[in-house]
C-alpha cells in the first residue's frame, strides 16, 4: 500500500511539472514581442528623448534595427511597420554606458524611408568600389 502511494505522489509531481511547462509562455523569437520595450531594454536613453519618443508615440507599432556607422557609434533606425512615409535615424554611441544614464544619443534625425544615413569613411571600403566600381552605387 505504501508503495502503491508513493508512485502516485511521484507520478502527480511529475504530471505536475508537465503540465506547468507546456503552460509556459515560450521567449519571443526575434523579430516577435513588443519593440518599443526591447528598444528601451538595449537603449534606454531612447525614452528619454523627446523626439524619439514622440516618433514612437505616433507609430506605435514600429520595427527598429542598428547599422553600425564606425568603431565608436552606430545609426538606430526606427521605421513604422505599415505604411512608411518617413524613419527615425539616430547616432548613438555605444561606448556610452547608458545602462548607468551615461548619455549616448549624439544626434537624431527623421528621414524618408527609402534614405540611408552614410557611413563613416573608413568602413566605405574605397578602395573595394576602385577596384569593383559597379559596386559603388554611383
Amino acid at each position: 500500500m505504501a508503495r502503491k502511494i508513493k508512485f502516485l505522489i511521484i507520478t502527480a509531481i511529475i504530471l505536475a511539472l508537465l503540465v506547468g511547462h507546456t503552460n509556459a509562455v515560450p521567449n519571443p523569437l526575434p523579430g516577435e514581442g513588443d519593440p518599443k520595450a526591447i528598444l528601451n531594454l538595449f537603449h534606454p536613453n531612447a525614452k528619454n528623448n523627446e523626439t524619439i519618443s514622440s516618433f514612437i508615440d505616433k507609430y506605435s507599432d514600429f520595427k527598429w534595427h542598428e547599422i553600425p556607422y564606425n568603431e565608436t557609434f552606430e545609426y538606430i533606425y526606427i521605421t513604422p511597420a505599415n505604411e512608411c512615409s518617413e524613419q527615425l535615424v539616430y547616432l548613438n554611441n555605444i561606448r556610452a554606458d547608458e545602462h548607468n544614464r551615461e548619455p549616448s544619443i549624439v544626434s537624431v534625425r527623421i528621414i524618408g524611408c527609402d534614405e540611408i544615413l552614410p557611413l563613416d569613411p573608413l568602413f566605405q571600403f574605397p578602395e573595394v568600389f576602385e577596384n569593383y566600381s559597379s559596386l559603388s552605387g554611383d
